[in-house]
């Protein structure tokens, strides 16, 4: 291992030790170097997330808690002192002593399945090993008790971990650095420094005690804004210190960087000289300023400087108006890139879609209620508090209309990252009193084949008990989403819906699991990347709710319909009934064929209306045409909110008259979110060269499984 002796001399009085430190383990134990902003020689040979802090002195600082080693750092003011770093080890054994029922790992295959990487630790951890941070390079299972795995496929490592007979089991890592590694790194390289990086003044001398002054309590005091958090890995932090003599100066902080400095990252949507791209790459050449490649159509992409970028990533670009319901979505450029391939479909697309699918249905159309998609989110965010607080915090979007009212309720579900869908069939037949309810409020009891029933007197609409049965479809194209999370939420929703609204004039009634059973279809087509979960969602609703299947008695029993064929390319039978929730259901080329679908509506200025200014040129050969038609500022109320877990989509403001007529054609590629360091340099466009003319390959995730 390389031992690296740095001395600070006495002039680092003023500037502290100058490091930007992250946790050298996830149990938060020992701290690694990022970078120094300190001109030491011996610095200049370290590179980042490759050197440990060693010792301070004498002092041992390799055991020592993250948190302990920042809080003595910033303190420490004996100087000259000698602060060694060690580099971190490239290989280390993971020891787990007994099988659990997950080891709390996510693992993911790579080159053709021959190689297992830990994407992620979850804890509670289940080794009793200290396990190095994610930060120093990508952890790759090199071999279990000894027995390398490299020339074994990742199914059979996996199922060699699940093995009870391997434990204890001794997990050797391979600690390497690779692109993944680089995309882990480089947001701490350039992330900014927090409030502690500033110098710290040394206690003021005793003096007389101040009397403090008494609040008045008829002029409100402004509430102190929440304390940044000292040591996080997503806070990395810069230390300083400060000598005794300049104590009593408060030294300025510097400057906060232009917002827009932050905003230019990898994939953010930019305006050029040349029209508006998207940031594929950021190189840093050694002695020169930032290089920016700009995608600027399909086969072009140009090379720029900071000074010539401006960025429109949260500037309005289209706006569909809603036809059969109030409102309006609005699509910001970042949001239209979103519909490239190998991107994650975001809630103003979802949104989007599935206005124009209720505008564009043949009518006359059952009455159908898409819900927003935070419901989810926001409901089971304040269902920490009680459930008087979750209906609170969502009960506004039901003021429209009766949920009670509709045969099917669409709700978007998102969660991780991942979007799935749950529809509620036949909601509507709970509010009927011309017609026998008994059937579905007491599930279990045998009904008689009478056309009149004896409990409550009313006549029995017998099919419709036999193909509207009430129920949760829950479709998910990764079974992602635990089925039992999703089916408690919609139950307690409508449950305290149905005793908000109904409850005074119709009675009681209890959403349990038999009388709201769920339906999980085990046979539908499922995506096989990482990326295409918002467009199996809106695919599955739009062939659902075009040719919606009968509800059963025999689908909700079996609570799940039965297949008739085992392969998408099986068709059925002419006297058989089409297929529905099943593997020939649709093919996997509906699925690319859905993105182009969605990239030419938002182009079609029949279908939106554009931006002034903003040429939005169609995916085939033909030319674009200019729009000049203005966009409305306003915005779903359900758009304008924060989503939670992917992600944070900001909302940015309307660009300025003189601003609108500069915007240029969108391209789609890949975003995925990257800082990167400011430039000053303030030279003009470098060069513009043309790509291939063959098409850009869909990106496919790797497989990901929990071990």
């Amino acid at each position: 291992m390389d031992l690296v002796e740095v001395e600070y001399s006495e002039e680092c009085r003023s500037t502290g030790f100058g490091l930007r430190l992250v946790p050298a383990t996830e149990n938060g134990v020992g701290a690694v170097l990022v970078r120094c902003s300190v001109d030491a020689p011996d610095m200049r040979r370290l590179p980042p997330f490759q050197y440990q802090l060693h010792s301070l002195g004498q002092e041992s600082l390799l055991a020592k808690p993250y948190k302990a080693i920042v809080a003595q750092l910033v303190r420490h003011t004996a100087f000259p002192v000698k602060l060694r770093y060690v580099s971190v080890p490239t290989a280390c054994d993971l020891h787990f002593p007994k099988k659990s029922a997950k080891l709390n790992l996510k693992v993911q295959a790579h080159n053709d399945g021959r190689r297992l990487q830990i994407s992620n630790y979850v804890k509670p951890f289940k080794t009793t090993s200290q396990i190095p941070s994610l930060l120093l390079g990508s952890h790759y299972i090199a071999a279990i008790n000894g027995v390398p795995t490299q020339d074994q496929h990742s199914d059979q490592t996996i199922a060699t971990m699940q093995d009870p007979q391997t434990y204890p089991m001794v997990v050797r890592l391979s600690i390497e650095q690779d692109d993944n590694s680089q995309l882990v790194q480089r947001p701490h390289l350039l992330a900014r420094s927090t409030r502690l990086s500033m110098p710290l003044k040394r206690p003021a001398p005793p003096s007389a005690p101040r009397v403090a002054k008494r609040p008045n309590p008829a002029v409100p005091t402004k509430a102190k804004p929440p304390a940044l958090p000292a040591t996080s890995m997503d806070n990395p932090i810069e230390l300083s210190d400060s000598s005794d003599d300049e104590a009593h100066v408060q030294p300025s902080p510097a400057p906060p960087p232009p917002p827009e400095l932050s905003l230019l990252t990898r994939h953010s949507a930019v305006r050029t000289p040349f029209g508006v791209g998207a940031i594929v790459d950021i190189a840093h050449p050694p002695g020169r300023d930032c290089v920016f490649s700009v995608r600027l159509g399909e086969h072009m992409v140009g090379h720029f400087n900071r000074a010539s970028l401006q960025y429109v990533h949260d500037v309005p670009c289209a706006t569909y108006e809603k036809r059969r319901s109030k409102g309006q979505v609005l699509l910001t450029y970042g949001d239209i890139g979103r519909l490239d391939e190998s991107r994650l479909f975001n809630d103003s697309i979802l949104d989007f879609y599935f206005s124009y699918l209720l505008d564009t249905l043949p009518e006359p159309q059952p009455p159908t209620v898409v819900c927003s998609t935070f419901l989810f989110s926001r409901f089971q965010q304040a269902r920490k508090a009680g459930l008087a607080p979750a209906h609170a915090a969502v009960k506004r979007w039901s003021k429209a209309g009766d949920l009670f009212a509709t045969k099917y309720l669409v709700v978007p579900i998102n969660e991780s990252g991942h979007w799935s869908v749950a529809v509620v069939c036949n909601l509507r037949r709970f509010l009927q009193t011309d017609v026998c309810v008994c059937g579905l409020l007491q599930p279990d009891e045998p009904r008689p084949t009478a056309a009149t029933c004896a409990a409550c007197g009313r006549p029995r609409d017998l099919a419709q008990e036999a193909s509207d049965g009430v129920c949760i479809l829950v479709l998910d194209s990764l079974k992602c989403h635990r089925t039992l999370r999703t089916t408690k939420f919609l139950r307690e929703y409508l449950q305290l819906e149905w005793d908000t609204q109904h409850r005074a004039a119709r009675g009681p009634v209890v959403f349990s699991h038999k009388v709201l059973p769920v339906v999980v279809p085990p046979a539908i087509p499922r995506q096989t990347n990482n990326c295409d979960c918002g467009v199996f969602v809106l695919h599955y609703v739009e062939l659902f709710l075009r040719d919606p299947p009968p509800i059963t008695l025999e689908f909700l029993s079996a609570k799940k319909p039965k297949a008739a064929a085992k392969t998408p390319e099986a068709t059925a039978a002419p006297d058989e009934p089409p297929h529905h929730l099943d593997a020939s259901w649709f093919s996997a080329a509906d699925i690319p064929a859905k993105r182009r679908l969605l990239q030419r509506l938002v182009r079609d200025p029949a279908v939106v209306r554009q931006h002034h200014g903003a040429s939005m040129p169609a995916k085939d050969a033909s030319p674009a045409k200019d729009q000049d038609d203005g966009l409305a500022k306003g915005q779903d109320e359900d758009a304008a909110m924060a989503h939670d877990e992917d992600a944070a989509m900001d909302e940015g403001d309307s660009p300025t008259d003189d601003e609108e007529g500069k915007l240029g054609p969108w391209p789609t590629k890949e975003h995925e979110q990257l800082d990167e360091s400011p430039a000053t340099d303030t030279s003009s466009v470098e060069m513009s060269v043309p790509l291939s003319s063959s098409p850009v390959p869909a990106a496919t995730g790797p497989t990901e499984a929990s071990v």
